[in-house]
């Protein structure tokens, strides 16, 4: 009887922390601390301006927890895009029918983001809200089923019973695979703040192991990054083989969230030193507003 009293807490904790973590938290709190530890001391002491006591790795999931309000109802669409097979970001963009296009999405939401970092205008609660924001959609932009397929909502309607545990395919990426496939690292009973922090170190110090050259480069070659994974990430292989499915994009996965914290303090660094943008970042938002207008109607992060 004990046995079985004992199996029910140790499956209840590794279900508790498939919904507790993931990249919607521990990840995204993980790119944060990465992000925290590459900051220059200018850039630091503009965000302790806007954020107070708070680090970046204690603000990654308020855009998540916020979403489902009213408050800051536009913004559920700022989370991703979805982007079609065989299309890149501006050939799908033209693609969309106009009341998809006019919700906006991950991309047109961070250049937003940065610009209102950058306005000697904008107010500091804007500028918080705005540093919040970018914090989180970079991470977002990093997550391969983010520019998941539109006919599945990025896989969130793919059925998966991942090692026991029913989740979407979508959430394999989010949260899955850094359960199971760092159990070493990530143990049940650990704090939100433990097992983000375990998992930064381990990132940090595995940076030789990433499968992708990093690289800061601009926007469009972060989501074009995360679209070239997206056929390994809907292989079957994840009914199939899931420990071989799991062997073969967990690499993968580590080096998004890694990349994605060093490229967040790359953009903040340049941001509060009053760098001009990255001349790719600036053609891209010309190219963009050449099909949608002016991205500044569209994205809405205000409450």
């Amino acid at each position: 009887m004990l046995k079985k009293i004992q199996k029910v807490v140790v499956l209840f904790s590794l279900f508790f922390s498939f919904y507790s973590f993931g990249w919607g938290n521990v990840g995204h709190r993980a790119l944060g601390l990465i992000a925290d530890a590459k900051l220059t001391p200018q850039a630091k002491m503009a965000i302790s301006q806007l954020l107070g006591q708070q680090s970046l790795g204690d603000v990654a999931n308020w855009a998540d927890s916020i979403k489902s309000g009213n408050k800051y109802a536009a913004t559920h669409w700022y989370h991703f895009e979805n982007v079609a097979d065989g299309f890149n970001y501006l050939k799908n963009l033209k693609a969309m029918p106009n009341d998809k296009r006019a919700l906006g999405g991950v991309i047109q939401a961070v250049l937003v983001c940065e610009d209102i970092l950058r306005s000697p205008t904008a107010t500091k609660w804007d500028k918080a809200d705005a540093l919040k924001f970018i914090v989180h959609f970079i991470g977002d932009i990093h997550q391969p089923l983010h520019t998941g397929r539109p006919q599945d909502n990025g896989a969130t309607k793919v059925p998966v019973k991942w090692f026991g545990t029913d989740m979407s395919l979508h959430g394999v990426w989010d949260y899955g695979m850094i359960e199971t496939g760092h159990k070493d690292i990530i143990r049940p009973g650990m704090s939100l703040e433990q097992a983000s922090l375990a998992y930064a170190q381990y990132l940090g110090q595995g940076a030789q192991r990433a499968r992708i050259v990093y690289q800061q480069t601009g926007i469009e070659t972060w989501l074009n990054e995360s679209i070239s994974l997206r056929a390994q990430s809907y292989d079957q292989m994840y009914n199939k083989d899931q420990a071989r499915y799991q062997a073969t994009n967990l690499p993968y996965l580590d080096s998004r969230v890694l990349f994605s914290g060093l490229r967040l303090a790359d953009t903040l660094n340049q941001i509060f030193a009053n760098s001009p943008p990255p001349s790719d970042d600036v053609l891209f938002k010309q190219q963009i507003e050449a099909i949608v207008g002016a991205i500044s109607k569209i994205i809405n992060i205000k409450p």
